[in-house]
């Protein structure tokens, strides 16, 4: 909890989308050491999982804080509900990762689905780049 006080005081100077997006990248830095501690160190597990961790304390409360920004007042609640639409989404995606991994672990390389879930994150940042550049950068909602 002191680590995510120390890093929501850092990450709040920065605009909320682009702080999700390096976020969402020091996620995926964390993603491929995990993935790199079998082919190059076990030790790796451990900075790997820290800077998962960093990433996901960047990442969260900035698109909390988006959500919030961007959501009509009286339907606020409506939109952080809504929100977490992703977390279904991501516990149901655990299929096709686990057919991924599969493929991986017959061909003798189970490490790599970490590879792919860091490219999905990257993706994910490029398609924010995608909608910054489209769409802008936000404005609070009036009532």
């Amino acid at each position: 909890m002191a680590l995510q006080l120390a890093v929501s005081r850092v990450v709040e100077r920065y605009p909320a989308l682009p702080a999700f997006m390096s976020g969402l990248a020091i996620s995926a830095a964390g993603l491929t050491t995990i993935g790199l501690a079998r082919v190059v160190a076990p030790a790796l597990v451990f900075p790997g999982i820290g800077l998962f961790a960093i990433g996901e304390m960047v990442c969260s409360p900035r698109m909390q804080e988006y959500i919030t920004w961007i959501a009509p007042k009286e339907k606020a609640g409506l939109y952080m509900g809504s929100s977490f639409l992703a977390t279904a989404i991501g516990a149901f995606s655990g299929v096709l990762y686990t057919s991924i991994y599969g493929y991986f672990h017959e061909h003798g390389t189970p490490e790599r689905v970490w590879y792919v879930l860091g490219a999905h994150m990257l993706a994910a940042v490029a398609v924010f780049g995608v909608f910054i550049k489209v769409a802008g950068e936000f404005k609070e909602q009036e009532a």
